[in-house]
């Protein structure tokens, strides 16, 4: 069951995939499907390195950018990681991780893509790293 506006997906691997909705009733009579919408994810790659011995969010690369940028963050021991992407009005654009990770170096590739899988518009936006008690914010730039 989904319940507002979030559903989060975990184990996903990089690929394409297709989503629909359909309403159902309390009697579980469901309505038409809503219109086929897809996302696309990219690879998400640890590179073993020796553990870092601290927590952070390092500056995204290229930036700005206008196709594709890479997010590089450290994590000194396994926690739960939250690395979204915002606007500067405090909206969730996309959600690049949402799931326990093990201590390590990562890189995660985001195509400036929304939740609806539309190109982000131009302009300044936030990726934050939540990763336990550690939390990171740092501004990219869209360009078109």
């Amino acid at each position: 069951m989904l319940s507002g506006k979030i559903c989060t997906l975990y184990g996903l691997t990089a690929g394409t995939y297709y989503w629909s909705v359909q309403t159902v009733d309390p009697g579980f009579t469901g309505g038409p499907f809503a219109a086929e919408q897809s996302f696309t994810l990219g690879p998400t790659s640890v590179q073993h390195q020796e553990k870092p011995d601290r927590f952070v969010l390092q500056q995204n690369h290229p930036n700005p950018f206008n196709d594709q940028t890479d997010i590089i963050f450290e994590l000194a021991s396994p926690v739960h990681v939250k690395l979204m992407i915002y606007n500067l009005f405090g909206q969730a654009v996309a959600v690049l991780a949402d799931q326990p990770m093990a201590a390590g170096r990562y890189v995660v590739n985001w195509h400036g893509l929304t939740f609806e899988n539309q190109p982000a518009a131009g302009g300044v936006y936030l990726v934050r790293l939540q990763a336990g008690a550690f939390t990171c914010t740092r501004k990219l730039v869209v360009i078109h």
